[in-house]
């Protein structure tokens, strides 16, 4: 019994990548100007990368290299989590063409990585135009979907097909603790996607959702979620909401609906390292949303990349992985492991709740995790109510709960 009870211990521990807004700028001009976004003109734009402008090729094909190698001796399953967003930003005007070009771009990204595992997704910036995902753009799920067709079974290519959202088992976790990833194409949801302001449901995801969890539910499965956009607001635009209130409320409650089988939401979209204390209306039920920073450079931030620890159904730790643009080369530095740096014993709801709760009464604290919020770019200063309303932002995910914010 005791080595049974082992074996499965050994089984259900795994770990997980995360990349998440790529960005992949094929444009970029070392020497360039930084207000033309690096693409033309005379000025400081370095080999590598600038914290104005988006991700290099230097950058991008480092990534691979990078996972790969630091995989290479791992005896369990190798998963990456890709969250989207692979197109540029300020591109102006773009044409269909140029947006499978960008989906084109992601597939060769993620066949670097040597037999991984691939969980992918749609961001906002991966649409025409972008941030606009609705049922009207089928054509754009269905060559994405075409793309991604290698790493999904089918049973998952047909709701990516149909909205860009899917579950699939993650595999290598044993029979007693299954566990599944639901995809969210949260998207849908997203303030500046005006063809669903005023929906319920667009494509009946919340539907599908729901029925997807219960099914997991009645079989005691464990599910991770992951989606581009993660309920809240952004710390990085004045704390702006970024799902219209209707979803951002229903999402909340139908995830925390199903606390007792889901593990954690990955996301990515905001470019920062923070997370988001998702409780029901009760407060008796909870589900942590991670979000990581983002590969991307522009506004300030340091190429990163994440390790999700993974064992007993329980997100244990992550270590951050970045790179220091103001180098000459790519090199990948550890960063952070979160359970040493903020000396939590895991990452569970009541662990990050805690740390939300020290960080009131604790600014030294609060800083540390500031600073890493960019992958420690040191580009920014927080005073008094960017501190206050990064907490709120952290325990108040929902719109309707706006009280504890200073203006």
């Amino acid at each position: 019994m005791i080595i049974i009870t082992l074996l499965i211990s050994i089984v259900s521990s795994y770990q997980i990548w995360q990349v998440t807004d790529v960005h992949f700028d094929g444009n970029y001009k070392e020497g360039s100007d930084p207000n033309t976004v690096c693409r033309s003109g005379e000025g400081t734009a370095r080999k590598i990368g600038d914290y104005s402008c988006d991700t290099t090729d230097y950058v991008l094909k480092s990534v691979p290299k990078f996972i790969n190698y630091q995989s290479s001796d791992k005896k369990h399953n190798k998963i990456l989590i890709y969250n989207g967003d692979i197109l540029p930003r300020k591109l102006g005007e773009y044409d269909e063409m140029y947006l499978k070009e960008g989906l084109d771009n992601a597939t060769k990204f993620l066949k670097e990585f040597n037999r991984f595992e691939i969980i992918p997704m749609l961001g906002n910036h991966d649409a025409l135009p972008e941030n606009y995902q609705d049922e009207s753009k089928s054509s754009l799920f269905r060559y994405a979907a075409k793309k991604y067709s290698r790493w999904l079974p089918q049973s998952a290519l047909e709701t990516f097909k149909r909205g860009g959202y899917y579950t699939k088992e993650i595999l290598g976790t044993g029979e007693e603790e299954k566990t599944y990833v639901v995809v969210l194409n949260t998207v849908l949801y997203y303030t500046f996607n005006k063809l669903t302001e005023n929906d319920t449901d667009p494509i009946e995801q919340f539907k599908w959702f729901k029925e997807t969890m219960d099914k997991y539910t009645e079989e005691n499965k464990k599910v991770i979620v992951a989606a581009h956009i993660c309920p809240g607001v952004s710390e990085r635009y004045n704390w702006s909401e970024q799902m219209y209130n209707q979803y951002d409320d229903k999402l909340i409650d139908l995830i925390t609906q199903y606390s007792n089988i889901t593990i954690g939401m990955i996301c990515g979209h905001l470019h920062l390292d923070t997370y988001r204390i998702m409780q029901s209306k009760d407060k008796k039920k909870t589900v942590i949303g991670y979000l990581s920073p983002s590969l991307d450079t522009y506004l300030g931030i340091n190429p990163s990349i994440r390790l999700y620890d993974i064992k007993g159904n329980i997100i244990q730790s992550y270590i951050n992985y970045y790179v220091d643009l103001n180098k000459t080369d790519v090199q990948w530095k550890f960063n952070y492991n979160a359970t040493q740096e903020y000396n939590l014993n895991d990452l569970s709801p009541n662990s990050m709740i805690s740390l939300a709760q020290r960080m009131h009464s604790n600014r030294t604290l609060h800083d540390i995790w500031y600073e890493h919020m960019r992958a420690d770019s040191h580009m920014y200063q927080c005073d008094d109510k960017c501190w206050n309303n990064n907490l709120c932002a952290l325990e108040h995910p929902r719109n309707s709960e706006k009280d504890c914010y200073k203006w």
